[in-house]
């Protein structure tokens, strides 16, 4: 019995030592990292809020010929943050409990916030610009609360920037196509439609997590004595490898030997910093692109030369050029993950569990799903966290890595909006802040929380039931104060099928 026991302490010890820890230890680094993250948030916090304010008072004394329809007054007429009404302290205490859970989950929830935020009494426009400043300061708090953290099976980041840099245009084009059809779809066809996304996107997460955790559970429940010869059957497998490394090194490939070396040494380098050039400048351009398109079209920056009106051959003009450029960057981002891809199995790069392999076909599947996902989260109302993390689990992702990903998507797509947000005037500065600041500090907490719960569980698979909770969750939310809308629209007799005017919106 000594000798059994003698046997799997030194085989743990061995897998240890072999591969990193599911959550490493906070400790001392993890508490550092807590500070940076709430300081670093709530620096950003007050320079929006510094630049907003400066935008609003330069806009007020500028030309009164602008046009004022984008701009809110709900500034100018909503009470202060505080005394909080009795209304108010349920709102604030549902709204840090949803995107604590959402976040953690890696989902935004912005759906599922806009109708928390519209019990302040704010108006729906100030209600969505709200829930996009509240997403994004937890999205950047998790970012940098994670920014350290390293990937549960090898020496890598825990943001996939393979799948950001892949899915960011894929996206960005199917939201740009699925807003302009939400602006003439009627309204019974969206809430339809939003149920039917719902549905189908809670079903294929709940059914993907329960089979991970019966895996988790299988894996669980082998004896003692079936792990013990796993473990040296691993251990069997590293040397042979390592054998024949050194032999493909030594013998084989000995004119090559500088080449694999130096190329697998560069990319597990690459993996272990945030900061990849060639996918950064393609992340900055598909954010700058939409920036300035989106900036334009809503006529808060004008072009010398460019009278911008909406539907007329200058607009189509700067469509195409958005759906155009992003096309270019997609395929700029398809030739990266290849040359990558084909470069690690020339150096013999040793894949893991959940790491996607970029073939032609898993590129294009992922590629068209982006796209006809994010089509259909615009055309719905929805945010693409809800599309992010069950299109990654579909491709096999680690649920960790799912989670810190989609939320690095969320927090840029949520940027671009809160961005857009504060320049039209529309964002209420003292909520945005003091929510903004509320979430940074609960964000931390319940992320320090749930990866607790799951290093002590030690099953991975405990993310993507969370996840699919938390999508369910947000899906009753969602779907009951949308048909709560509709019926409040019926029984003021508008009607519900039909279309608004493309052109006049």
């Amino acid at each position: 019995m000594e000798c059994v026991e003698s046997q799997e302490e030194i085989a743990t010890t061995s897998v240890a030592k072999s591969y990193p820890r599911l959550f490493p230890k906070r400790g001392k680094m993890g508490l550092k990292w807590a500070r940076r993250s709430l300081l670093l948030a709530t620096m950003i916090l007050m320079v929006l809020a510094s630049t907003a304010r400066a935008e609003g008072e330069t806009t007020q004394t500028g030309d009164e010929s602008q046009d004022t329809s984008l701009k809110s007054t709900e500034e100018d007429h909503h009470k202060d943050f505080w005394p909080l009404d009795p209304i108010e302290y349920l709102a604030t205490v549902l709204l840090i409990a949803i995107t604590v859970l959402t976040n953690a989950a890696g989902i935004g929830g912005g759906g599922a916030l806009v109708p928390i935020l519209l019990l302040y009494g704010f108006k729906t426009n100030v209600a969505v610009a709200l829930s996009n400043a509240v997403i994004f300061c937890g999205g950047i708090t998790k970012f940098i609360f994670e920014f350290s953290g390293s990937h549960p099976l090898k020496k890598a980041r825990l943001v996939n920037y393979n799948i950001v840099a892949l899915m960011l245009p894929a996206v960005m084009i199917g939201s740009f196509v699925g807003a302009q059809l939400n602006v003439i779809t009627p309204s019974v066809i969206i809430l339809f439609s939003l149920g039917a996304v719902l549905v189908f996107v809670s079903f294929k997460s709940l059914k993907k997590a329960n089979s991970l955790y019966k895996r988790d559970k299988e894996k669980e429940d082998d004896s003692e004595q079936e792990l013990a010869v796993e473990l040296v059957e691993v251990k069997d497998q590293e040397n042979r490898q390592s054998e024949e490394d050194s032999w493909n090194h030594s013998v084989a490939y000995q004119e090559d030997d500088s080449f694999i070396t130096r190329n697998l040494k560069n990319i597990k380098r690459a993996e272990r910093t945030h900061f990849h050039l060639p996918k950064m400048a393609l992340i900055l351009s598909c954010l700058t692109i939409l920036l300035i398109v989106a900036l334009i079209r809503k006529k808060i920056i004008s072009v010398p030369g460019f009278a911008f009106e909406k539907c007329s051959l200058k607009d189509l003009v700067l469509c195409s050029f958005f759906i155009c450029s992003m096309i270019v960057i997609l395929i700029g981002s398809i030739k990266i993950l290849k040359d990558d891809y084909e470069l690690k199995k020339k150096v013999n790069y040793e894949f893991v569990e959940g790491d996607i392999q970029w073939e032609n076909k898993a590129i294009f599947a992922m590629s068209a799903v982006a796209i006809i996902g994010g089509g259909l989260s615009s055309l719905v109302g929805l945010g693409g966290g809800v599309i992010f993390g069950p299109l990654m689990m579909e491709f096999g992702v680690h649920p960790k890595i799912t989670s810190v990903t989609s939320m690095y998507l969320i927090m840029i797509s949520t940027f671009a909006a809160t961005f857009q947000f504060l320049l039209m005037g529309v964002m209420p500065l003292d909520y945005a802040v003091i929510l903004g600041l509320m979430i940074v500090v609960f964000v931390v907490l319940g992320n320090m929380f749930v990866n607790k719960i799951v290093e002590k569980i030690g099953k991975p698979s405990v993310l993507a039931l969370f996840l699919a909770y938390v999508i369910i969750l947000c899906t009753i939310i969602v779907l009951f104060t949308g048909a709560f809308k509709m019926y409040d629209k019926i029984s003021k007799g508008e009607n519900v099928l039909a279309s608004s005017p493309y052109c006049d919106m």
